[in-house]
């Protein structure tokens, strides 16, 4: 079997890879559900497009192909949920996007994901809801929480991939966007991983938010506590910022 692929970082650089990094760029508020935030609400009503990211045929035999050629293997579970947020971690490399493709191919699972509306522009507005885009305009201030997981009330089926580290460079820690769509949207959080110490991925346990903040950052650093992104030093930490587990247990006075 091969190795993992080492390319130089310039190997990156192609147009879907530097969409793709766009993609991932895209912030949600870390702020409770209760509260505002800065970022934008949905500038469009989810696509209702099918998805090119959905694991039959073609794709999935790709998918399969591709991680074999790097010696790489796929967590065969699938959670039995319709609805959930799925965590992408660690993030540090361009190279996430290739095997979280794989995988998802091998799984057929339809992902997706929620980008700036600039992405959806012409001439990769169609192909970027193809597979699974949803846009959102951030120059309108609005509370993202609440309109990103109003999505799950408008889908039979949604799993909306979000990563904390919301960069793939270096990143101080996790950010909470994704906790509390999670809790405002009341469906499980799916631990989606891909871990280039062990040359797998996956989707791990579903797990449902308690409200508690502080006790299920700690759930979460224990799941992927052992898991190493392409650039482990660029890892975010898996806790909060200091005054985050203040405001939840404000919210819960």
């Amino acid at each position: 079997m091969a190795n993992a692929p080492r390319p130089h970082e310039r190997a990156g650089d192609s147009a879907a890879i530097r969409i793709y990094c766009a993609i991932m760029s895209t912030e949600t508020t870390s702020t409770p559900p209760t509260s505002s935030a800065d970022a934008a609400p949905l500038d469009a009503q989810p696509s209702t497009a099918p998805y090119l990211v959905s694991g039959g045929g073609w794709f999935a035999a790709l998918g399969r192909a591709w991680l074999k050629h790097f010696g790489w293997t796929c967590n065969p579970h699938v959670p039995g949920v319709k609805k959930a947020v799925l965590v992408a971690a660690p993030h540090t490399s361009n190279w996430d996007l290739p095997f979280s493709l794989a995988c998802s191919a091998v799984l057929d699972i339809k992902v997706s994901w929620v980008g700036k509306h600039t992405l959806f522009k012409p001439p990769f507005g169609m192909f970027m809801r193809l597979i699974g885009g949803v846009p959102v305009d951030r120059r309108v201030r609005s509370d993202a929480v609440k309109n990103i997981a109003r999505l799950f009330s408008e889908r039979d089926q949604l799993m909306l991939m979000i990563p904390p580290e919301g960069t793939r460079g270096k990143a101080t820690r996790w950010k909470t966007g994704f906790y509390y769509i999670a809790v405002e949207a009341k469906v499980p959080i799916i631990l989606g991983y891909v871990d280039f110490g062990n040359k797998t991925g996956g989707l791990g346990e579903v797990f449902w938010p308690t409200g508690d903040i502080e006790k299920d950052f700690e759930h979460l650093r224990n799941f992927y506590g052992g898991m190493k992104g392409k650039h482990p030093e660029k890892q975010g930490v898996i806790t909060l910022d200091p005054d985050e587990g203040r405001k939840s247990r404000g919210a819960e006075d």
